[in-house]
């Protein structure tokens, strides 16, 4: 469904979302708990805070300008997680991104351990200076000095 730019603020409890849902531009606060979203889930520019327990996302997650801090350890996006220019400060612990994971402006200063993205990790205008040993990236990291990814490479014989 498609509710961009409209006035609605919440969503009902018992709602199913058979696609993806648009709610960019909304002054929507809240999600239930339990939401399954079959397909993109696009948040941006939206005052939410926090994601509810258990929410799954089987396709694309866009944050981008939000007031989130964290997100939930019981998140599971199956595809790529925007969180670009939001106020995220930290990642759950053991935290997967199937696809690619966009820290773009953020004022994130650590990664999380066993962090895993299957795709691409953009750092680009963060304040990361390290990356930890239990990270595990299937593309390119980018947006970072070349040399903390060298000596994460050295670290972890990547």
């Amino acid at each position: 469904p498609y509710v961009s730019y409209t006035k609605i603020t919440s969503l009902p409890d018992t709602l199913k979302v058979g696609e993806d849902l648009y709610l960019r531009h909304t002054k929507i606060t809240k999600l239930p708990d339990n939401l399954t979203v079959n397909g993109n889930l696009d948040l941006r520019y939206t005052p939410i805070t926090s994601l509810p327990d258990n929410l799954t996302v089987k396709n694309d997650l866009y944050l981008c300008n939000t007031p989130i801090t964290e997100l939930p350890g019981n998140l599971t996006v199956k595809g790529n997680l925007n969180l670009s220019y939001s106020k995220i400060t930290k990642l759950p612990n053991n935290f997967t991104v199937v696809g690619d994971l966009d820290l773009c402006d953020t004022p994130l200063t650590t990664l999380p351990d066993n962090l895993t993205v299957n795709g691409d990790l953009d750092l680009y205008d963060t304040k990361i200076t390290k990356l930890p040993d239990t990270l595990k990236v299937g593309d390119n990291i980018f947006g970072i000095d070349q040399s903390i990814i060298d000596n994460w490479k050295q670290r972890t014989k990547k």
